[in-house]
């Protein structure tokens, strides 16, 4: 017998609200308690809790794709090995997914490339060029149109021919 609630549909129904419309609001839930979080820690475990419970979330990829690039700026120095580094590589993973999911031109996509800049100059103030210039190529590949990030590629480019005396390197 039908009923009311949805019976008799396969949806099981609690409080009016199907499984799918609570995981979704639970997962809602866990992307604000991430974002007020102050504790590192527990604010990559709040992300990670609502990948697990919606993979294709482009919100929380974005988030924590950015969360983990943000952990650069607290690695102990000297830490300018970007080829070794954990937390870079899915951190760009995560962005990508993300701008795989949302498609050029989504204002949430220009927004991480801003945020990217801001690491990268971070990153460059902490003597990590490596690490910046990586930040800055994953903005670059994001939006190719995105300037400022184009702008301090080219800049953190020059900087480390200058560094390891590679001038003309740099120049051809």
């Amino acid at each position: 017998t039908g009923g009311a609630g949805g019976a008799g549909t396969g949806e099981a129904r609690h409080g009016g609200l199907t499984q799918e419309e609570r995981d979704v609001k639970v997962v809602r839930l866990l992307l604000s308690q991430a974002r007020a979080e102050k504790d590192p820690g527990a604010k990559d475990q709040l992300y990670r809790d609502a990948l697990r419970m919606d993979k294709s979330n482009t919100d929380a990829n974005l988030e924590l794709g950015l969360h983990l690039l943000r952990q650069l700026l607290r690695a102990p120095r000297p830490a300018d090995d970007p080829g070794s580094n954990a937390a870079l590589k899915e951190g760009k993973k995560r962005l990508k997914k993300a701008d795989k999911a949302l498609g050029p031109g989504d204002p949430k996509v220009w927004q991480a490339c801003h945020q990217l800049v801001n690491i990268g100059h971070s990153l460059e103030g902490y003597d990590r060029p490596l690490l910046a210039k990586e930040i800055y190529g994953l903005s670059v590949r994001l939006r190719p149109d995105h300037g400022n990030s184009v702008g301090c590629m080219y800049k953190v480019r020059e900087w480390l021919c200058e560094w390891e005396n590679r001038t003309a390197a740099f120049e051809g």
